[in-house]
């Protein structure tokens, strides 16, 4: 049974947030890890000192991870927008059973009940 937008208005909401939010930290990530333009930081530039040259890979490929990390976020809340748009928001793409609120209000971009994530390693 397809659900109405207007049934899921305040996880759209949500989403929508969420993704505003994590394109906000993407920016400014990607800034520091592609050195900033900033010419008065001290962060973004590369170490001079040997001994800070481990840390400073650290830092980016922490980084970088974490960009990775959020771009694959925001492409599972673009698909839960879509869902929600297609009227199948709240159904879980592998069984095709009802996602319960309570999970979708901590987990607003799942497309999994609880059964199948934890059926499918996530």
């Amino acid at each position: 049974m397809k659900k109405k937008a207007e049934d899921y208005e305040k996880f759209r909401v949500l989403l929508v947030e969420l993704k505003r939010r994590l394109k906000g930290d993407v920016s400014m990530m990607s800034a520091e890890a592609l050195g900033g333009s900033d010419s008065d930081s001290q962060d973004n530039r590369a170490p001079i000192h040997p001994a800070e040259i481990g840390t400073h890979s650290f830092e980016q490929e922490f980084t970088l991870n974490r960009l990775s990390d959020d771009g694959e976020r925001l492409e599972q809340i673009e698909a839960a927008l879509d869902r929600i748009e297609q009227g199948v928001y709240g159904s879980c793409e592998e069984c095709g059973g009802r996602i319960p609120k309570a999970r979708l209000e901590v987990l607003p971009d799942t497309p999994y009940c609880v059964k199948c994530a934890s059926n499918l390693g996530g």
